[in-house]
């Protein structure tokens, strides 16, 4: 799936200044180990990125054998306390991997957070799991504030999709009619499992299943930037389906779509 910050993290044999509590404020916190909402077990839950968690943390080891060691030795399981989402890197300047590259994190619950920052036994694992206690803390005092206001942006840009789903839906109609693109009677099917595989970042069934809902109600369980992204390309792909763009072709125009707006998202995210 695409998460809402992608971040570029340095490894771990990078030297760092000590940090104390004296000199990080809550913003500070905030950019350092932002706090987000990840869907764990078909749930919205408060999550913290285990790359920015491992980089805060100091940990004297790689990122991939950090995490998947405190998972085997504390039992975290995934779909309660974590799942692994996959982003987009910036890319990197004066190197020959200037592409962006495909990286694998870890979307932990703020309870694995406490946990994984506790056992650490420094003083950055002590701030990180003070700061996430704070964190829980002020979500119960402004949770229903905040999630009706979250509710109505999530319905504005869903039912933006439902819409531009419409147009598709009769942009496509008329494509088949056209050039007789019917795909084994599959076309309509086919091309929306390919536009929520672009907005998802892997096959649909896939991601409902670690999400524990039916294949059907993906939509219903995109966030709000998944939805926008959504809405963009069925969008994009009525124009393609009115001037006739066959199917290949029109793939790689809406993946290169797909792929412009996460770096602007991206960009506009580090600014």
């Amino acid at each position: 799936m695409v998460s809402k910050k992608i971040t570029t993290l340095t490894g771990s044999a990078q030297t760092h200044s000590e940090t104390s509590q004296s000199d990080i404020s809550d913003n500070n916190f905030a950019a350092l180990i932002p706090v987000g909402v990840s869907i764990i077990g078909g749930k919205d839950i408060q999550s913290v990125s285990g790359r920015n968690l491992h980089e805060f943390l100091k940990v004297g080891r790689d990122f991939t054998n950090w995490i998947k060691g405190r998972i085997t030795q504390y039992g975290f399981i995934e779909g309660i306390d974590y799942v692994i989402v996959e982003n987009l890197t910036s890319p990197k300047r004066a190197s020959a991997k200037s592409r962006q590259q495909i990286e694998r994190d870890y979307a932990l619950s703020l309870n694995m957070g406490k946990e994984v920052s506790m056992v650490e036994r420094n003083e950055q694992g002590k701030l990180a799991r003070q700061y996430f206690i704070d964190c829980e803390s002020r979500l119960r005092r402004v949770a229903p504030e905040e999630h009706q206001a979250a509710l109505l942006t999530w319905r504005k840009n869903r039912v933006a999709a439902c819409e531009d789903h419409k147009s598709m839906a009769d942009a496509m109609k008329g494509y088949i009619e056209r050039t007789g693109d019917k795909q084994h009677g599959f076309a309509y099917s086919n091309e929306c499992t390919f536009l929520n595989r672009l907005v998802l970042g892997m096959h649909p069934p896939v991601w409902a299943k670690q999400k524990g809902i039916p294949t059907k109600q993906v939509r219903d369980h995109m966030n709000t930037d998944q939805l926008s992204l959504l809405a963009y390309l069925e969008n994009r792909n009525c124009t393609l389906l009115d001037l006739d763009t066959q199917t290949a072709t029109r793939k790689i125009k809406l993946t290169e779509l797909a792929q412009r707006w996460l770096v602007k998202r991206v960009v506009t995210g580090h600014e």
